[in-house]
């Protein structure tokens, strides 16, 4: 349970565990601990993440929960295998005894038993939780945690505002479960935050602008994502209009092709959601950007999300497009992203999520938005940099973090075992298969970067506008760890579903020679970036 601990310089001990302290590491500026890295079907290592600033040490308010489809019980768990089990019994490890290995090392515990711990860290360290969308994975530990004991201080609960609706109107609701939130008369122990899509443009100045302190030394920007059709013909913040649809160029020979049925709409691939009514309905997600405040350094964290080419409301290029800046600036550590099918699942039954095939898809926009960024104005990058070394990418040069490899290594890890789930056709989300249908005119489409259609995935001919007179392509996202997270267990007895992913991960990646790294986490890991 206590899982990897990974930096960029990690250590392995002598029973072959796998390390890292910021002292050992080139300073790291994320710490990234996995409480529930499965998709399902089983209940206790469902989606929760925490996230924290290395700068703020375990201050009071300095961790944040990204979903929490579990989180005390999974806390308790890891202190339980990483605390000495004497402690305070013995003049030999006396209390107050600060952790020295394990997710949790250099926290200071203050009690004897594993149960104590956890909940003084629920309590005081743990400011609250940003929630992607309100699915239950996401939300039951969460939840069910409220009827701990309180701390003094409500609980942030974070989210773009469909998700605290849900929350609030089918969640605390006093039937589902007591109104404990501090809005319609409630007990007081949640209060709600509700996230702009996109960031406020009143919040913060320069680099910061539209990012918004979500606990002690990290800022957060959410966009909207979309997590398939619901099942029912009904209508919420998502839902698209009807109205008259285009064709859509496809790419031959395996590209990013319109998968989507004609006989329906969508919006443009990098538009927000429509607030109209309309039969066609998409169940919201998010994708957050968390920044640690003392170095400008991010990482990107996805709900459960589905490809923009099988998606009713493709919004997955917006992100992408925030992001590609960061990447070539070298801010960007990590992209925490859902697959949870490998690439057996049909297109068809998907409920709204990721197979290896359609997150290299994804990653390939990414790679030509930051190419596209470097060959369209190399220099135009802003001053947020930090030290680094610089490579070349498609004629253009970018920022690789201190501490890492041009090409990132391959994450050693120290644990055996499935590293998550696999996938199932009887998923339990609340979203039916993605239909097919072809790209939207109807709205304003705003302007592409350099292409004027979703781009096919590398290796390609490199379009004449990016031809940057015979640079080698590939390697835009050097320096880049994606940590694959929600994948569903067959529990089938074969091969583990993690493993599975992975290998066809690192498979797609030789042909695609992207650059980044690919790890699959896992119940217990630890990553410092």
């Amino acid at each position: 349970m206590g899982g990897e601990v990974v930096g960029p310089k990690a250590k392995a001990t002598a029973n072959g565990d796998v390390t890292s302290h910021p002292a050992l590491a080139a300073k790291p500026a994320i710490h990234i601990i996995v409480l529930g890295a499965s998709g399902g079907p089983k209940e206790n290592n469902v989606t929760a993440l925490l996230v924290r600033s290395v700068a703020s040490d375990w201050k009071r308010g300095s961790v944040i929960g990204v979903d929490a489809g579990v989180h005390l019980g999974a806390i308790e768990a890891i202190l339980r295998d990483t605390q000495p089990p004497d402690l305070g019994k013995t003049a030999a490890l006396p209390l107050p005894h600060t952790l020295t290995t394990g997710p949790f090392a250099g926290f200071v515990l203050p009690h004897p038993t594993p149960a104590q711990n956890a909940l003084h860290f629920h309590q005081s360290v743990v400011e609250g939780f940003i929630i992607t969308h309100p699915h239950l994975d996401h939300i039951n530990g969460m939840v069910i945690n409220t009827a701990a004991p309180p701390g003094g201080r409500a609980k942030r609960v974070a989210g773009l505002p469909y998700t605290i609706a849900t929350l609030k109107t089918d969640i605390f609701n006093n039937r589902i479960w007591p109104n404990l939130t501090d809005e319609n008369n409630g007990a007081g122990l949640v209060t709600f935050s509700r996230l702009l899509d996109g960031g406020s443009p009143v919040l913060g100045e320069g680099a910061n602008r539209g990012y918004l302190e979500i606990c002690d030394g990290l800022l957060v920007k959410t966009f909207s994502v979309s997590h398939g059709a619901c099942i029912e013909q009904h209508t919420h913040r998502g839902s698209i209009d009807d109205g008259t649809t285009t064709a859509s160029p496809t790419f031959p020979g395996g590209g990013l092709v319109d998968r989507r049925r004609s006989s329906a709409p969508a919006l443009a691939p990098d538009a927000p959601p429509s607030s109209s009514s309309s039969s066609l309905c998409v169940s919201e997600s998010s994708a957050s950007f968390l920044r640690d405040a003392a170095t400008a350094r991010e990482v990107l964290v996805f709900g459960d999300v589905e490809p923009d080419s099988l998606s009713l409301s493709p919004r997955n290029r917006r992100v992408w497009r925030e992001a590609a800046p960061k990447i070539a600036d070298g801010h960007l550590a990590a992209i925490c992203i859902e697959c949870s099918y490998d690439d057996a699942q049909p297109d068809d039954c998907l409920y709204g999520h990721l197979t290896p095939r359609f997150l290299m898809e994804e990653l390939t926009v990414l790679a030509w938005e930051v190419r596209a960024l470097l060959a369209a104005s190399p220099t135009a990058r802003g001053k947020r940099k930090r030290a680094g070394s610089e490579i070349t990418v498609g004629g253009g040069k970018r920022l690789v973090p201190a501490g890492e490899d041009a090409i990132s290594p391959r994450t050693a890890v120290s644990r055996s075992g499935s590293g998550g789930g696999g996938g199932d056709a009887n998923s339990p989300h609340l979203s039916s298969p993605t239909a097919r249908l072809s790209l939207v005119s109807g709205g304003q489409t705003p302007p592409l970067t350099v292409w004027d259609a979703p781009p096919p995935p590398l290796p390609v001919p490199v379009p004449a506008a990016l031809d940057t007179g015979g640079e080698v392509a590939g390697g835009e996202l050097r320096g880049v760890k994606v940590i694959v997270i929600h994948v569903k267990d067959k529990m089938n007895g074969g091969e583990p579903a993690g493993e599975r992913i992975l290998r066809q991960l690192r498979a797609h990646e030789e042909g695609a020679r992207l650059g980044c790294e690919f790890v699959v986490a896992r119940e217990g890991g630890s990553y410092y970036l």
